[in-house]
């Protein structure tokens, strides 16, 4: 059983387990790279990130805002596997807070997923905090390309 856990210290479990989840599991060795923070504001968008998650056995945890975010690396006992990052945060862009992120010394995959366009130009400097760019919704083979990528050897 995994835990989701958001910043504010509330958190569920969700047992779960299938085939697919085994199959990737069995892929990625460290515990660490089991801990995935999804930055993201939108409650809809946390529940789907949830349901597609779930499954790989992995610990979630959310942090609504940058501020929420840094505190929450900041008092982390072990490193993030994976961040899932929203552009659209209410506190600051997420491309300032990817950029903060590596500043700080995060070395975790940053994934982008969000609704917000951005121009060729940001996703140029994307390029350089950021592993991965999607756009909302993301599919289930989507979700299951983030995991096979960037949490297993």
């Amino acid at each position: 059983m995994k835990n989701i856990v958001h910043a504010d210290n509330n958190f569920r479990s969700y047992p779960k387990t299938t085939k697919e989840s085994k199959r990737f599991s069995n892929k990625i060795d460290k515990e660490n790279s089991k801990k995935v923070l999804i930055i993201e504001d939108q409650e809809i968008a946390r529940k789907v990130h949830t349901f597609y998650l779930e499954p790989f056995q992995l610990t979630l945890t959310f942090a609504s805002d940058a501020k929420s975010a840094l505190k929450t690396i900041t008092n982390s006992n072990s490193p993030f596997g994976l961040i899932l990052l929203d552009i659209g945060l209410p506190d600051i862009n997420g491309l300032l807070l990817a950029k903060q992120l590596r500043a700080k010394g995060v070395t975790a995959p940053i994934v982008v997923v969000s609704a917000n366009s951005v121009s060729m130009k940001q996703k140029k400097l994307l390029k350089v905090y950021i592993q991965a760019f999607y756009v909302k919704p993301l599919s289930e083979k989507q979700y299951k390309k983030i995991i096979g990528e960037f949490l297993s050897n």
